[in-house]
C-alpha cells in the first residue's frame, strides 16, 4: 500500500460498476475510500496508462481469456508507480481499451518512470499521459459513480448481505424505503408521486428525534413507503425514488427489507 495511505490509514474501498461514456457501456473500477481525502495536498499530477486489448468482447470489455495478462500488467505498473508514491484510484475498461488512473506528487520523475514503462516488454503496447489535476477532477467527475450508479453499488451491498444471510433474492416481499426532505411541503408534494409509482404510504410526518429535547422548529420530515417486490429488481423503484426525492429537494435514503429462506 501507498505510504500515504499508511500514514493515513485509509480503508481503501474497491467497487465495481457498469456506466457509460458517450453513450457506450463502460467498466469502471475505482476506490471509493479515496474521497474521504481527495484531492490530497501535493498530488497534483494525474498518470493514465492505456492499451487496447487484443480480444474484447462485443461490449467493448475484456474476455475472461485475457483477464490474466490485464491484471499482471496492473500489478507491475502498480509496483513501479506506487513505489515512487503514486496512488491508483481507479481502472476504466471501455471500447476495447483499459486505463489506469493515478495521481503522482513529482512530475518530473513520473515521466522517467512512463518512459521506463513504455520501453519494457508487457507484451502491449502501453501509452502514457501525464496531466495537471490539482482538484482530482478526472477521479470526482469521471471516475467516480453518480448518484444512481452509487445507489446500484448500495443495493448490490444489501443484496450480498441478504445472499449470505441465506436470503431468496428472486422471492417478492414487502420493501420498505426512507425519503427525507427539509420541508413539509416538499414532503406533502412527494407523496402523491410516491403513490403513482405503485408504493404505499407507510408513514409520513416530522422526524422524531429520540432521547433529545422538543424543537422550536422541525429538523426535517421523513416517508416511509413500501411496495412489493424482489431485492434481485429493486433498481427501478430505488431509481424512480431518487428522482422523486431530488425533484422536491429531498434525499432517499435506501431501502430494507425481511430475509426470506
Amino acid at each position: 500500500m501507498n505510504k500515504i495511505m499508511e500514514n493515513k490509514e485509509l480503508e481503501q474501498d474497491w467497487v465495481v460498476y457498469i456506466g457509460s461514456v458517450a453513450e457506450k457501456p463502460a467498466a469502471f473500477r475505482v476506490d471509493l475510500g479515496l474521497a474521504q481525502l481527495a484531492p490530497i495536498t501535493d498530488y497534483f499530477h494525474r498518470i493514465s496508462i492505456t492499451t487496447n486489448l487484443k480480444s474484447p468482447t462485443e461490449e467493448g470489455f475484456s474476455q475472461e481469456s485475457e483477464y490474466e495478462e490485464i491484471y499482471q500488467i496492473e500489478d507491475r505498473i502498480s509496483q513501479i508507480l506506487e513505489d515512487k508514491g503514486a496512488i491508483l484510484c481507479g481502472v476504466v475498461t471501455r471500447e476495447g481499451e483499459v486505463c489506469w488512473y493515478y495521481y503522482t506528487q513529482d512530475k518530473s520523475s513520473a515521466e522517467q518512470v512512463l518512459s521506463d514503462i513504455k520501453t519494457s516488454d508487457f507484451g502491449y503496447n502501453l501509452e502514457t499521459k501525464i496531466s495537471d489535476d490539482a482538484n482530482w477532477e478526472a477521479y470526482f467527475q469521471y471516475l467516480f459513480p453518480n448518484i444512481y450508479e452509487m445507489q446500484g453499488i448500495q443495493n448490490d451491498r444489501v443484496r450480498q448481505q441478504c445472499k449470505e444471510a441465506g436470503d431468496q433474492l428472486s422471492t417478492e416481499r414487502e420493501i420498505q424505503h426512507w425519503l427525507y426532505f427539509s420541508t413539509e411541503t416538499n414532503m406533502r408534494n412527494a407523496l402523491a408521486k410516491i403513490e403513482e409509482f405503485g408504493f404505499k404510504i407507510l408513514e409520513a410526518g416530522e422526524i422524531d428525534l429520540e432521547n433529545e429535547e422538543p424543537q422550536s422548529e422541525p429538523v426535517g420530515f421523513k416517508i416511509l413507503a413500501s411496495k412489493i417486490n424482489s431485492p434481485q429488481d429493486i433498481d427501478d423503484d430505488t431509481w424512480n425514488l431518487i428522482d422523486i426525492a431530488l425533484d422536491h429537494n429531498g434525499e432517499y435514503d435506501g431501502w430494507e427489507t425481511q430475509i426470506i429462506k
